[in-house]
């Protein structure tokens, strides 16, 4: 399951759009079309566990790029694993 969510998530996000899994994901209506909802400008993320048990972190990160911006943008996310 974590696997599948992951997949979801990563294609919602908007860069892997083209990507054969989420092309089936939104053929099958798991996803909204990418007319309805196309993700961020160049919207990719990342999931890493850092540390050893017990004092493990989950981190999260969202990266995007503006389209008349520079430098691309993110927001990282830290959780206790």
């Amino acid at each position: 399951m974590a696997t599948f969510d992951k997949a979801v998530w990563k294609c919602a996000l908007g860069t892997n759009n083209g990507n054969a899994i989420c092309v089936n994901y939104r053929g099958a209506g798991v996803l909204r079309s990418t007319t309805d909802d196309s993700g961020l400008p160049s919207g990719d993320g990342s999931i890493a566990v850092l540390g050893a048990a017990p004092n493990q972190i989950v981190r999260i990160t969202v990266r995007w790029q503006e389209p008349n911006a520079a430098n691309p943008s993110s927001i990282s996310i830290d959780s206790e694993g």
